[in-house]
């Protein structure tokens, strides 16, 4: 059997790691308790407890859910021991008759279960054992298993804190012992020579930090609802040999602590250098910049060379190599920032990749606008890698070289109005053709940057409850145009962060959002056709976006923002930016406002803020979180400064 961390198998890698001893100790420590004893062995696994349990019990008997680990069980142990044999089942329904069993044993298995199930599980533990019969059950300590360490075991369904699980064996058993099991540093008296030292005595020594309560990593109940057995005191043990010498982890310590102390006096002459060349640069002239860059590329490659022959990947000086190449590389990389589109050749006919069963359906709404067409599928074939999709060209009544698009664009989904439905009846037509598990809507008037799509895939599938993702949106110039849409408790809207720098910290994490324009968004199809699409009553264009975003809110889904997409939007391209013309569509912008503010206003002023009040905690629905400030030299990174002094 191979080890995937749903249960324990005892390879020669696993045995020799921390892991093994963890799980033989159990076993090894109980073998008093089951002595002469019919013993049940629930998630018995791969079998090899039921077999420790074997050599002192009257007869065992292993039960597990898994098929694979029953049939190997069976062919590891049933020959070798014949007071042992294995069943399949579940631990909610045990496969056994009632009151058969002097002790049941379950060494990390109540974890694996809900919370019903954990009840059900105690409820059939107390059916097959005996009135006076023993428990020995052990499930991690969730303080110090999962909480200190951020560790998830994709395994357990509910751990239990020590409390919490000390309350839930009460309410079943009368008299319980608790004991807790992890590493600790400790004092050996050992024969070397000695193959089995047996039970080490647990000893305080009249040390008063000794009666203070340890957290360790694991919790082990044994209960009943008769008298516990004498030979409990025996359970308390130590393993000596367990591939750990503390001497040899104090050694390496003081051998870093003094390669850190060595290395000093480099980073702050380093940390000296880089203020001087970053200070140089800064007050030199334009015609002088390429010299002090040039100089500040020498400087860079002697250090880097140094740090490969001399450091380590992660000593100190390293690290700080590594931060300043970093910085003046964003540096060079922010003086550019205007996005470039695709090479385009308006002769040139594109051939848009065939999937088989596509992930996103991208729709493109168009009305004319060949040349704009074209450069967004263009864009589209350029940037986008990693994802299977279609894409859709939803023609308005076209009368340009739209209308014979496919003869220009291999493989693409021309689907022709004949009569002009405008953007929203347009989009909503297009959509039932939409073969992908995604929608995405894209403006003609956009072009699409390296990894627009993949990035928001990720985001949307990493978590079942995100319903609409949206992308960052940049002028053609490199100004921002929309990092995420706020509406305010008015109805009126902002484009978040419009005009300023994309590349500022603010505009570039992840975040949920009161709505993204249309001109870039993604949807579940499911949510979609759920919500009937956009909402009529804004023909023939504005709001529907942010109509649909409350949508997707309202059914409990997230409306979020990806920075790492980013789409070149050449807004007004289509209906201009004139919202005072009556003749303009830019003028329903205005009168369907109203109809949104109608149709929402109770969320609005529910949830959101007034006008312009709190930017701060608009741009991201923050209106109900707390915030932290965090005051450092520089924002704290999750894969530095580990151990630092």
């Amino acid at each position: 059997m191979k080890f995937t961390g749903e249960r324990f198998i005892p390879t020669k890698d696993l045995l020799d790691d921390e892991i093994g001893y963890e799980h033989l100790h159990r076993y090894y420590t109980i073998e008093t308790l089951i002595k002469n004893k019919s013993v049940l062995d629930i998630a018995c696994g791969e079998g090899y407890g039921s077999a420790i349990i074997a050599h002192h019990a009257t007869n065992v008997v292993g039960v597990d859910i898994n098929l694979e680990a029953v049939q190997n069980a069976i062919e590891q142990y049933a020959d070798k021991y014949p007071n042992i044999q294995f069943k399949t089942g579940n631990a909610t329904s045990i496969p056994l008759g009632d009151q058969l069993f002097d002790v049941v044993v379950s060494f990390e298995t109540i974890e694996h279960l809900s919370e019903e199930d954990q009840q059900r599980f105690m409820v059939e533990i107390k059916r097959v054992l005996r009135p006076d019969g023993l428990v020995i059950m052990s499930t991690p300590n969730k303080k110090v298993y999962s909480e200190q360490f951020s560790h998830t075991n994709s395994f357990h369904l509910h751990e239990f804190e020590k409390e919490e699980f000390k309350d839930f064996i009460k309410k079943h058993f009368v008299n319980i012992s608790f004991f807790d099991q992890g590493y600790e540093v400790v004092s050996i008296i050992s024969n070397p020579t000695a193959e089995n030292a047996g039970h080490i005595q647990v000893t305080n020594l009249g040390n008063e930090n000794a009666t203070k309560e340890l957290a360790r990593k694991y919790i082990i109940a044994i209960a009943s609802n008769a008298s516990l057995p004498e030979s409990l005191n025996l359970v308390a043990s130590v393993v000596s040999h367990v591939n750990k010498d503390y001497l040899a982890l104090m050694e390496r310590l003081i051998k870093m602590n003094k390669e850190i102390e060595a290395l000093g006096k480099w980073g702050r002459s380093l940390d000296r250098k880089t203020e001087y060349l970053t200070q140089q640069l800064t007050n030199t002239n334009e015609n002088l910049t390429a010299i002090v860059t040039s100089k500040k590329w020498r400087f860079i490659t002697m250090f880097s060379g140094m740090k490969k022959k001399y450091f380590s990947h992660d000593s100190p000086v390293s690290i700080k190599i590594n931060s300043f190449v970093n910085k003046f590389k964003k540096s060079k990389k922010n003086k550019s920032k205007i996005r470039k589109s695709a090479p385009i050749d308006y002769t040139q006919i594109l051939v848009l990749p065939i999937f088989d069963n596509p992930v996103v359906t991208i729709i493109i709404p168009a009305h004319n606008g060949w040349e704009m067409n074209y450069a967004c599928i263009n864009s589209i074939i350029y940037y986008t890698t990693g994802v299977a999709y279609e894409v859709i060209l939803a023609d308005d009544s076209s009368t340009d070289k739209t209308l014979n698009s496919t003869s220009q664009i291999k493989n693409l989904v021309h689907i022709r109005n004949e009569k002009n439905l405008g953007f929203l009846g347009n989009c909503n037509k297009a959509a039932k053709s939409a073969k992908g598990e995604f929608i995405l809507f894209l403006n003609n008037d956009t072009e699409v940057t390296d990894n627009w799509l993949s990035s928001l895939v990720t985001l949307i599938t990493g978590d079942e409850k995100i319903g609409m993702v949206g992308s960052k949106l940049i002028y053609p110039d490199g100004r921002l145009q929309e990092a995420g849409g706020i509406l305010w408790k008015d109805g009126s809207a902002w484009n978040y962060g419009n005009g300023k720098d994309p590349e500022a910290p603010e505009f570039n994490y992840v975040k949920e959002v009161d709505y993204i324009s249309g001109a870039a968004i993604m949807i579940r199809k499911s949510i979609w056709l759920k919500t009937g699409g956009f909402d009529e009553r804004y023909t023939p264009a504005y709001c529907e976006d942010s109509d649909l975003a409350f949508q997707v809110r309202q059914m409990g889904y997230k409306v979020m923002y990806q920075p790492l997409s980013e789409v070149i939007h050449f807004e007004g391209y289509s209906h201009g930016t004139e919202t005072n013309n009556s003749q303009s569509i830019k003028a329903y912008q205005k009168i369907n406002n109203e109809k949104f503010y109608e149709k929402w206003q109770e969320v609005l002023a529910k949830e959101h803020l007034p006008n312009a009040e709190n930017v701060f905690k608009a741009r991201d629905k923050s209106i109900d979180k707390k915030t932290i400030l965090v005051i450092d030299h520089y924002v704290p990174h999750f894969d530095k400064d580990a151990g630092s002094k």
